[in-house]
């Protein structure tokens, strides 16, 4: 996987669970998202100096989009630094 940054917008978000919501992030300035494995983390800069690492969760054949999904967490700063 590619280690340079790309730019995303969020095409889609939906609830998944008890906290959790599933972000669709699809290439803001590409047709495809470089090809990933299974495991496979992207670091989602959030703020000035504020990075989160989240799994990609969806089928890794796919490069028209990446899937994350986050746990909201009361005692998280989440993207408030």
């Amino acid at each position: 996987m590619s280690t340079s940054t790309l730019q995303a917008r969020v095409a889609s978000c939906c609830a998944k669970g008890e906290g959790i919501c599933a972000f669709e992030l699809v290439p803001a300035d590409s047709e495809r998202w470089p090809q990933f494995t299974a495991g496979a983390h992207i670091a989602v800069h959030v703020g000035e100096n504020l990075v989160r690492q989240y799994s990609l969760c969806n089928n890794p054949a796919e490069q028209d989009r990446y899937e994350i999904a986050v746990l909201r967490d009361p005692r998280s700063r989440g993207a408030r630094a």
